[in-house]
C-alpha cells in the first residue's frame, strides 16, 4: 500500500496515489520523499514579490503545471532588474529553486541568503557558483528541463548563522557572472518559487500566503530492505 504526504492535489501531486518519477528517462520508479515545507509563502503569486525595477503581469503564460498560472516580469531598465521574497533560516543546508522560461534573456542571476548562481534558461546549461560574505556558503546548483521551454534552476546553499535572508529568483542578466540586465521592457516567465530545508530539491509544494508543508510518503509491503531501500 502507498500513502503520500502531498500538500494539494495540485502539479501532479495527488494525495494517497502514487507518483511516479521519469527524472532520466527509461522506466519510471516509485517516487517516495521525505517531509519538507516551502517557506516561501507566495510561490505563485509573482505580483505579491518584492520588486525591484520590474513590473508582474499575472496568469501570463502556461506553467509547467500545464495551467496558465505563470507570471510574466518585465525589466524596467537597462540596469539591475530583480524579484525577490524573503524566509526564515536555521542553521545547514537550504535548497531554492524556481521555474524560468526564457523570453529575452538567455542568462538568470539567483541568490539564496549569500549563495549565489548564475543559469543559462536559453540552452539549459550552467553558469558560476559562489557565496558571498560570512553567513553562508556555496554548495551546488542544478538545472533541469521541464519542457515547452521551462527549466527549473535550483541552488543550495549552507547557512552559518540563522536568521531572515532574501531569496532572489530572477534577476535577469546580459551574461554568466553579470548582476544587469542589457534590455529595458525585456521579459522572463516565471513559476512555483520554493525555499525548503535540506540538502536536495524536492517536488514542488505550492503555497497561497502561507508556508505548506508536505507530509513524508509513506510505501508499506514492498519487500524488505534490500529490494527498496532508501
Amino acid at each position: 500500500y502507498i500513502e503520500t504526504g502531498a500538500a494539494t492535489g495540485k502539479a501532479g501531486l495527488l494525495e494517497n496515489e502514487p507518483r511516479i518519477d521519469f527524472t532520466g528517462g527509461g522506466c519510471g520508479s516509485l517516487l517516495l520523499e521525505p517531509s519538507r515545507t516551502n517557506l516561501i509563502t507566495q510561490s505563485e503569486y509573482g505580483a505579491g514579490a518584492y520588486l525591484s525595477n520590474m513590473t508582474a503581469t499575472s496568469n501570463a503564460a502556461t506553467s509547467p503545471e500545464g495551467v496558465s498560472n505563470a507570471t510574466t516580469f518585465e525589466t524596467g531598465i537597462t540596469g539591475q532588474c530583480q524579484v525577490y521574497q524573503f524566509f526564515t533560516a536555521a542553521t545547514g543546508n537550504h535548497t531554492g529553486s524556481v521555474f524560468l522560461k526564457k523570453v529575452d534573456f538567455d542568462w538568470a542571476y539567483m541568490e539564496v541568503g549569500g549563495a549565489v548562481a548564475w543559469f543559462n534558461i536559453g540552452s539549459g546549461t550552467l553558469g558560476n557558483g559562489s557565496a558571498y560574505g560570512s553567513n553562508w556558503t556555496y554548495v551546488d546548483h542544478s538545472i533541469v528541463d521541464y519542457g515547452n521551454g521551462w527549466y527549473r534552476c535550483t541552488l543550495i546553499g549552507n547557512c552559518i548563522n540563522a536568521g531572515s535572508y532574501r531569496f532572489r529568483n530572477l534577476q535577469p542578466v546580459s551574461y554568466n557572472g553579470g548582476y544587469f540586465s542589457n534590455l529595458a521592457g525585456g521579459d522572463t516567465h516565471w513559476y512555483g518559487a520554493q525555499v525548503e530545508t535540506g540538502s536536495y530539491p524536492t517536488s514542488y509544494i505550492p503555497t497561497y500566503g502561507t508556508s505548506q508543508t508536505r507530509a513524508v510518503d509513506v510505501c508499506g509491503g514492498a519487500g524488505d530492505a534490500a529490494i527498496f531501500n532508501d
